[in-house]
């Protein structure tokens, strides 16, 4: 019978970064026996823990001795090269689970959806540099307009272009998705959340709360 040991980089809080894209944050290992009641039970509480992100840094085959080795060695086991599927396990366990979505959650996304399609282009054609490159700059602006207002509920300013009426959506969409996501965090934490606490933050503590 296959026995696995499999070591875990564990870090915990907001995963954060530096300017070469390496993992800044907070960071420690741990090696269990895959499958056991130990690694069940560990996996359970992962984020009851703190923990945000596990990484599967290695995995060996207890049942592959090299007897030449010594015990310590890294070299002592066979290392398992494929630890997709155990790493997908371990992020079932990691994924803050979806809750249902409330009416003014629900609003948010479907804002949320309207800027990113707005943004991505499927409401705004790129321009081609032809003779018609002026009639489509004032549709693509006439279509903006339309959008703003669709999203906002009033008129934009009449001189703004359509990189201003972008930017002025999304500063809405995000101000919408920072005072509901407040709102949603009163009412289920019972307190008002820190001003430095983004949206993806309160959630995932509403999320832990209601778990």
């Amino acid at each position: 019978m296959t026995k696995l040991s499999v070591t875990l980089k564990l870090f915990y809080g907001a995963v954060t970064y530096d300017a070469s894209g390496k993992v800044t944050s907070k960071a420690e290992n741990i090696s269990l026996q895959y499958g056991t009641p130990e690694w069940v039970n560990f996996l359970k509480h992962l984020r009851a823990n703190g923990i945000t992100k596990a990484d599967v840094t290695s995995v060996y085959d207890l049942t592959k001795v090299n007897e030449s080795k010594p015990v310590e060695s890294s070299e002592r086991y066979r290392e398992v090269e494929d630890v997709e599927n155990i790493q997908s396990e371990v992020d079932q366990y990691v994924k803050t689970p979806e809750a249902e979505l409330t009416p003014d959650q629900k609003k948010i996304k479907d804002l949320e959806d309207k800027i990113n399609a707005l943004t991505n282009g499927t409401q705004f054609q790129v321009l081609q540099k032809d003779s018609s490159v002026a009639d489509n700059s004032a549709q693509e602006l006439k279509e903006a307009r339309e959008t703003y207002e669709q999203i906002v509920g009033k008129k934009g300013g009449p001189s703004w272009t359509v990189d201003q009426i972008k930017a002025k959506i999304m500063e809405y969409q995000i101000q919408e998705a920072l005072e509901g996501a407040r709102a949603k965090y009163l009412e289920v934490i019972g307190e008002k959340a820190d001003d430095a606490l983004t949206v993806e933050e309160m959630e995932a503590k509403i999320n832990e709360k209601q778990s």
